[in-house]
């Protein structure tokens, strides 16, 4: 289960702007990529697709992967990891996109990351999950997530909001 939520904000007053932006993002499953050639093929046709943006559920990713995977992708890219076996979630931002990280929140079991940033100077939050498929799981996941969010990473209002809406499509 994937959730892309993305939330546009001013960060000093926290009020809704509405400011215009141009950019094109991307979501998609990679059921693991530490093979050099997959990875290489769904950075190339991320590229292709011309996504500014590319959120990865799945990567099967490690911290001594990320220098190499920044390399090939050539821009940017931000990681929650789990194990070279399971999980994992990044970011990934095509180079030159007008794209300021401003603080990053990630899950030390690589189910999420919360990216905090200025994208073409707009203040918008990235959130990028990979949710269980469980719906027991899934319950226990998003209480978790929530208590995680109070505790370690200010959003105010807009996380609880989303954490709610999801609570609720997905727990009845």
């Amino acid at each position: 289960l994937v959730f892309l939520y993305i939330y546009f904000s001013d960060l000093c007053t926290n009020k809704m702007t509405h400011s215009s932006f141009d950019f094109r993002i991307g979501s998609l499953n990679v059921r693991g990529i530490n093979k050099h050639s997959k990875r290489l093929s769904i950075f190339n046709w991320s590229k292709s697709k011309q996504f500014d943006i590319m959120l990865l559920q799945e990567t099967f990713s490690a911290e001594q992967d990320e220098q190499l995977w920044r390399t090939e992708w050539e821009g940017p890219c931000f990681f929650a990891h789990d194990s070279n076996h399971s999980r994992g979630v990044a970011v990934l931002v095509r180079k030159g996109f007008d794209f300021d990280p401003i603080d990053i929140y990630r899950d030390a079991n690589g189910r999420f990351i919360i990216i905090k940033s200025l994208v073409q100077g707009n203040s918008m939050y990235i959130v990028n999950i990979y949710a269980p498929n469980l719906n027991a799981e899934k319950s226990r996941f998003f209480k978790g997530l929530h208590d995680e969010l109070k505790l370690g990473f200010h959003t105010s209002v807009k996380l609880k909001t989303l954490y709610n809406k999801l609570k609720k499509k997905y727990n009845g």
